[in-house]
């Protein structure tokens, strides 16, 4: 019960913060733009968060055991290392998605709601990598410390960010608003956690490998602009394959660097 129940409570936290901006959306908006808006949030999140999860399903395994082991020098190492691969796979792939955000609206949605959808993907996407690099690098020294119930504290702090951010801006004026408000959310959680973490385990940035991520992800941004630009004639579907295949090259180019 002692492990369990910080758990319950993290997840109920958890799902109060992912599902604020929905329920401010359904008491302002209509049902179909509550619609458009949930799938742009589950797209803009499922993609990088099936990403993350890849590496941290392999990387928590390796730090757990060099914890157990006595080496926490090594573990604090790894999960630096698991940092630059999570924000290599992130940071290409978010600007493809946002890229092709349009493509992916014009393929799916009827053109009264398309805008919608391609105006909010890119901000969830960038709220979800940002909650990701909390769950699978700096949560994770809670857990080789057995401090589940710390998680509650940067989650608790993302809605009170979220909630006070609703009722100051209330109403609002488009749901691109609330999605910003998600993301207010994730920057307090991370902040937070990074802050609350620190105090059991510093996770040490590479700020070189994140440099050169940087550059990779800004050249990704260039090709994607000029693939929309010259093909701006084509269909959707080839547009967004290209725009697939320019994340997938600036992944790997990342990859490489950490």
């Amino acid at each position: 019960l002692q492990f369990a129940a910080p758990i319950v409570l993290l997840t109920a936290s958890t799902q109060l913060l992912t599902h604020i901006d929905k329920l401010i959306i359904k008491t302002q908006f209509d049902a179909s733009t509550l619609g458009v808006y949930a799938a742009a949030f589950a797209l803009g999140r499922t993609v990088l968060d099936v990403l993350a999860n890849g590496f941290n399903t392999d990387g928590f395994v390796k730090v757990v055991q060099l914890f157990k082991e006595g080496h926490v020098n090594k573990a604090s190492e790894w999960l630096s290392v698991q940092l630059a691969m999570i924000v290599a796979a992130l940071d290409p792939s978010y600007i493809a998605l946002s890229m092709a955000s349009h493509d992916i609206a014009a393929l799916f949605f009827p053109q009264g709601y398309a805008n919608t959808f391609a105006d909010v993907v890119p901000i969830i996407g960038l709220g979800a990598a940002l909650f990701n690099v909390k769950n699978f690098v700096f949560d994770n020294v809670f857990h080789l410390y057995l401090k589940n119930s710390w998680q509650l504290v940067p989650v608790l702090a993302g809605a009170a960010v979220a909630i006070g951010a609703t009722l100051y801006f209330s109403p609002l004026g488009t749901v691109n608003e609330s999605a910003v408000l998600y993301v207010a959310g994730a920057v307090a959680s991370l902040t937070i956690s990074i802050w609350l973490s620190s105090r059991l385990m510093r996770v040490r940035v590479a700020w070189k490998s994140l440099a050169g991520i940087s550059a990779i992800g800004g050249l990704c941004l260039f090709a994607s602009l000029g693939v929309n630009w010259a093909l701006a004639q084509s269909l959707p579907l080839t547009r967004l394959c290209a725009q697939v295949l320019i994340g997938g090259l600036g992944v790997c180019s990342s990859l490489a660097l950490v």
